[in-house]
């Protein structure tokens, strides 16, 4: 009370405040106060300052917050940012929606009509809304309604789609033929004359009759399209799937806005894709009137650094010890999009003569379960590179074995409203495993890089010389095709021979193809043993260079005749649905092969065999025709034939020999005009059924043999060819074929 009566008159007041208290234990009538306190200070006073680092104002922090008081800058809230956000993709979808839609499908075996179709998407995104799609995912209901059908597709073996183009391949071939209620499964449709191609290996192709095919009523009459074709002319029936796309949309009504273009595997056949890419964009801005609103510079730009293509610091490794890796089986499933089954190598035994230089070997596949099959068909084997290879292509990546497994990923951009943010997405193309095993099982290091690739090493190029050779191979074409040809390189010769390139491992791994399963017709019947498998294998092997260079020997047969007994083999099953016996086994059966070609033949009078054994095909009459270098050295299965002939199961059997001493050089198609007598009838009369498996040459042989043996036979030029698609359309001439071989099968 005291201090307060002070500061009252020292200064005509006292902060402070008298409050009445009522005790928690008293009445409240209880006179209980107490004063409380306000804050203040007396003046004069003394206190401590401020560090001066921290409340100094700079000069050119002055000139700053002057401005800023001069020009504050306006803080939006999180509601005006949101209705920005929407107010821009409002606008965006109105301009996609304006854009003209565009769709490309793609069917591949390989997965390089699948890159070509992503990349295709980078040029077209400049112009189009566009999407990509594979045709086996694509919902058929809605091709009559596409406004621009863009076709990227190959040809699997002779002349049949691949795969995932079946069943768009049967659904042109429904709304072509809408009278064909037979249900049946051929793809004889698809297949073209054996003749051989002619002309460039990489060239545009059009149809003096295309015209005739238009039907500007036809149910395609609204879209407007464009193919391209992928294949190798060392096959029979180059792109005659992609042909067959181009032929079926035009004769449905489909306007066709550029000629069908062809890529072939043996020259050029990057470089043919780019120049029609270019071209087709071109011509789509010019249909759909698109030219002054597209920069035609940027879409250029796309064919080679795209959103799908390779650039330095756009691609990671990710390695994580605690991260699972699949087991091979299940990763070979899911990256090839197949049912890959694990067998054992039960075992394996040359065929030839031991004097022969040559090594032909029959492969025996062991499954726990019972496989399904049928005579005729494919097994597809996942081979996996030359260790030694992967090793020093390691040592190369200055990369160690029995790592952790790694994940690809890129960086991706995403716009945002008026922002762009980034984030590293994991890539599916190839599954989460250690190094090794991805340059072992699922990456191809032998093939010789592409032009693309080797565009790619040119960037990581120290040498300019090295650089200057690189961008030349990759921009010249007839030059690395002689290079390529002289060399077949592998990858490893390429970095050998380049050593200043100072190579990415992601570079590598987004760039190089997939390694594929290798296909070989099935040597056995189910009946015989429904869990073994038997693979006739013609190991390869050469020197490249002229017979200079180093050896090379096939993947896949270095592999089977290189694995230990009892180690896993992953394989599947490819259905061979157009080399069946037929439903009726009471026609006359002709089996014409060469060489390994004689390989499903096995599997046909195995089956033969069984049948007979169990009294379901007593009359089953079978004529082989099998044709080989050399009696002594090539004649492979020999006893098993002597011992069909012996019981019966073989009707007729005749032997070409083409380098035997003192033997006149015969080929398989010389014996057609000694057995025409009995041909001619059984194939007009009886309902013959004729197969032929070999290589491109003696296919093409063999038919013009036939087609000879007729003519001479009485009939026209004219009345012969009506015969033979006939009998291709009524799945009576089958045929297996593969290419001549050449250093680009690699088998």
């Amino acid at each position: 009370m005291k201090h307060l009566e002070n500061e009252q008159k020292a200064r005509g007041g006292c902060p402070a405040d008298w409050v009445w208290i009522v005790p928690p234990m008293g009445g409240s009538l209880v006179s209980v106060y107490h004063q409380e306190m306000l804050d203040y200070r007396l003046s004069p006073c003394y206190d401590y300052q401020d560090e001066a680092w921290k409340a100094h104002v700079w000069k050119k922090d002055k000139v700053k917050l002057t401005a800023q008081k001069s020009n504050p800058k306006r803080k939006f809230g999180f509601r005006e940012i949101a209705r920005a956000v929407k107010f821009s993709a409002k606008l965006m979808a109105k301009a996609l929606a304006r854009r003209i839609r565009a769709t490309i499908i793609y069917a591949t075996e390989t997965g390089k009509s699948e890159r070509y179709a992503k990349t295709l998407f980078d040029v077209f995104k400049y112009g189009f809304d566009v999407n990509v799609v594979c045709a086996e995912h694509y919902d058929l209901a809605h091709l009559e309604h596409e406004a621009l059908l863009l076709v990227v597709t190959s040809t699997f073996g002779n002349g049949d789609p691949p795969d995932n183009g079946k069943e768009i391949a049967a659904y042109l071939h429904q709304l072509s033929c809408p009278d064909d209620i037979s249900g049946k499964k051929s793809q004889s449709y698809i297949r073209m004359d054996t003749r051989s191609v002619e002309g460039s290996f990489s060239r545009q192709t059009t149809f003096a009759d295309q015209d005739n095919f238009m039907d500007t009523g036809g149910p395609l009459s609204n879209v407007r399209y464009a193919v391209f074709g992928l294949g190798s002319s060392s096959y029979p029936h180059f792109c005659a799937f992609a042909h067959y796309v181009d032929q079926s949309l035009s004769a449905l009504g489909g306007e066709c806005i550029l000629p069908i273009h062809t890529g072939d595997e043996l020259r050029g056949q990057d470089q043919s894709f780019k120049l029609w890419a270019h071209e087709v964009f071109k011509v789509a801005c010019d249909v759909f009137c698109l030219g002054d609103d597209v920069n035609m510079v940027d879409a250029q730009a796309a064919l080679s650094n795209g959103d799908s293509s390779w650039s330095k610091g756009r691609y990671r490794l990710r390695a994580n010890a605690a991260a699972v890796s699949e087991d091979l089986q299940t990763a070979l499933s899911g990256t090839y999009n197949k049912n890959v089954q694990q067998c054992k190598l039960l075992s394996r035994r040359n065929l030839q003569s031991k004097q022969s230089t040559r090594q032909t070997i029959l492969v025996q596949l062991e499954s726990e379960e019972d496989i399904s099959y049928q005579p005729g068909d494919h097994v597809a084997i996942f081979a996996e590179n030359d260790p030694q290879q992967v090793a020093a292509l390691l040592d190369r990546l200055g990369m160690r074995p029995n790592q952790a497994p790694i994940q690809v990923e890129v960086l991706v951009e995403k716009a945002s409203g008026m922002a762009v943010t980034k984030s590293w997405k994991a890539l599916v193309r190839l599954p989460v495993a250690p190094m090794e095993v991805l340059f072992a099982s699922f990456l191809d290091i032998t093939t010789p890089p592409s032009q693309m690739l080797l565009e790619s090493l040119a960037s990581l190029a120290r040498s300019s010389e090295e650089h200057d050779r690189l961008l030349q191979l990759s921009k010249n074409t007839e030059e690395y095709e002689a290079w390529k040809t002289f060399k077949w390189p592998t990858l490893l010769e390429v970095l050998e021979e380049f050593q200043s390139v100072e190579v990415d491992a992601t570079l590598l791994l987004i760039e190089l193809p997939q390694l594929q399963p290798r296909f070989y017709s099935i040597s056995s019947s189910p009946l015989t043993n429904p869990k073994v498998i038997d693979a006739t294998v013609g190991l390869i092997s050469y020197r490249t260079q002229n017979g200079t260079g180093p050896v090379h020997n096939g993947v896949c047969t270095a592999f089977l005749s290189q694995r230990k007994l009892d180690s896993p083999v992953h394989y599947y099953i490819r259905t061979a649905s157009t080399f069946r016996l037929p439903e009726k086994m009471t026609v006359p059966i002709y089996m014409i092969g060469a060489g390994t070609g004689i390989a499903p033949f096995r599997s046909f009078w195995q089956h033969f065999e069984k049948l007979r054994a169990s009294h379901r095909a007593d009359n089953v009459e079978a004529h082989l025709i099998f044709g080989c270098r050399n009696s002594e050295l090539d004649h492979i299965y020999q006893a098993e034939i002597d011992q069909l002939q012996r019981d019966g199961v073989l009707t007729s059997f005749h032997l070409a020999l083409s380098r035997q001493a003192n033997v006149p050089k015969t080929y398989v198609q010389d014996i057609i005009p000694k057995i025409a007598a009995t041909l001619l009838p059984d194939v007009r009369v009886r309902e013959a059924h004729i197969y032929v498996c070999g290589d491109v040459g003696m296919a093409a042989g063999v038919y013009n043999a036939i087609r000879q043996a007729f003519e001479a036979g009485g009939f026209t030029a004219v009345q012969t060819q009506h015969l033979m698609n006939h009998l291709r359309s009524t799945d009576r001439y089958h045929e297996d074929i593969f290419g001549n071989y050449n250093m680009a099968s690699g088998h």
